[in-house]
């Protein structure tokens, strides 16, 4: 199908035309390419076209709750100039790094800054930043902000029943701390509410609410302005658990919370995890007795076979641990036939990364066709706390995978509205940033998907081969 490269946020986006894109497609386009030439790293594919659509998902599910989104879950430079253009979005941020992120995307105001360990040499930087809305866990951030951010507007997050996250004072702890905030003076205007990740039964949301709601009183008849909810993060991609959970949502806050208290949230996987599509190789395999891949003397006599790729725990797969979520893998290709005409049938394994260690470990249990080293494996709904886990490798040099981006041409207009919409909207200091934000490639230029204004090769000379290898040196991003 023809495309041409087009330009968002400093990356090069291939355009497909007409309606249809598909990440698989796109994503066998640049595997075939990474074997002719003989490059065999993992790499992402991202599709912008679906953040746009779960930014506009959340507000039909969610119409008074404004996401704040966390900048841990993926910090990509395109998903995040595409969620800034949003006035409708803030960003999340924990540490320094996430902090100077959202700064340079968004004015000051759209930014919470969750330190889970204040000092005063990070809230020093939150005021030299300009960000006065910040999140407090316990009385003894109270003492630190009055010293160095008097004028900040602070969240309490409070340990709610059935969440998973350890953070957050135990609600019989809330009222002193109120006290001790109003006896300093701090402007204490609400509360977070975190369940944390996982699945959770919608009658978690609903005690969440009411325990915030008790707070909220007593907060405000001991003198403070409570006027913030924050429900936290946790929320999973679009599908039948959030509906569910949007809808105890929105009756709670309907039922607890009059319309003057401002809602937020903290979402990250709702926006990041189905954009991207994990690609990676099988750079090893063995067989095995299926008995020793599923620690079952059940299984004993059946085949299975341990595939090893060029990606792990210690990279990308770390969104087992951080994310609490399984990947799933699928061939990226479709087998030829065998000589007993059964190419589809299908064998246990696992599917385990590149180093020796025990934990690493992509996929535990997989149902595959017989995969051969060389052959490319895909994994959807990645984008989730998979591109910040190198630093457990300590000074081992392994590259993050790269990203290609691609959305079809409806996608790619909205990207341009977005465009047009930061820079009429963006503050005084990001305005440089804002009118660069959009540049297009020559519009008559049709190529096979990596194609720009910047190329030194004419889409139209040479072979489609060369074309490809000559561009795909000069955009690829990491």
């Amino acid at each position: 199908m023809p495309s041409c490269t087009r330009f968002f946020a400093a990356a090069s986006v291939t355009v497909v035309d007409g309606a249809e894109n598909c990440s698989r497609d796109f994503a066998r386009n640049v595997a075939e390419m990474k074997t002719l030439q003989g490059d065999e790293q993992p790499f992402f594919v991202m599709n912008p076209g679906r953040v746009a659509a779960a930014v506009d998902n959340w507000f039909t599910m969610l119409p008074r709750v404004a996401p704040f989104y966390s900048l841990r879950c993926n910090d990509d430079p395109v998903m995040v100039r595409l969620l800034a253009a949003d006035p409708r979005v803030g960003f999340l941020a924990v540490t320094r790094e996430e902090l100077d992120t959202a700064v340079a995307a968004v004015e000051p105001g759209r930014v919470l800054y969750a330190n889970p360990l204040w000092t005063r040499g990070s809230l020093r930087n939150a005021v030299s930043a300009g960000v006065n809305f910040l999140t407090v866990q316990a009385a003894s951030d109270l003492d630190r902000v009055s010293a160095t951010a008097p004028n900040a507007s602070l969240v309490l997050q409070i340990a709610v029943a059935g969440s998973t996250s350890e953070l957050g004072a135990a609600p019989a702890d809330v009222p002193a701390i109120f006290e001790r905030a109003f006896d300093l003076g701090l402007d204490l205007c609400g509360l977070t509410v975190d369940l944390g990740s996982g699945r959770h039964n919608v009658s978690a949301y609903t005690t969440a609410l009411r325990s915030a709601a008790e707070l909220f009183n007593i907060g405000s008849q001991l003198g403070l302005k409570m006027d913030l909810l924050n429900l936290g993060g946790g929320f999973a991609s679009a599908g039948s658990s959030f509906c569910e959970a949007a809808s105890a949502i929105n009756a709670g806050l309907d039922a607890l919370f009059p319309s003057n208290i401002r809602v937020i949230a903290q979402p990250g996987r709702f926006f990041a995890a189905d954009a991207f599509t994990l690609v990676t190789r099988i750079i090893g395999k063995r067989e095995a007795d299926l008995s020793t891949v599923t620690e079952d003397d059940f299984d004993a006599g059946t085949q299975a076979f341990v595939y090893q790729i060029n990606e792990g725990f210690y990279g990308s797969f770390g969104c087992r641990l951080v994310a609490n979520v399984e990947p799933s893998c699928s061939p990226l290709f479709d087998g030829s036939l065998t000589t007993d005409g059964y190419a589809d049938r299908r064998f246990y394994g696992s599917v385990v990364g590149p180093t020796d260690d025990a934990f690493d470990v992509a996929q535990p249990l997989c149902h595959l066709r017989q995969m051969a080293v060389g052959d490319w494996l895909e994994w959807p709904a990645m984008g989730a706390y998979s591109r910040g886990n190198r630093a457990s490798l300590g000074d081992v040099d392994i590259p993050i995978p790269a990203v290609y981006y691609h959305c079809n041409a409806a996608e790619w207009r909205h990207l341009e509205r977005c465009a047009s919409d930061e820079c009429a909207t963006s503050p005084a200091g990001l305005a440089s940033t804002a009118m660069s934000l959009f540049d297009e490639a020559d519009t008559d230029t049709i190529d096979d998907g990596f194609c720009g204004s910047n190329s030194d090769l004419s889409c139209s000379d040479g072979s489609a081969e060369e074309v490809w290898l000559a561009d795909w040196h000069q955009y690829q991003l990491v």
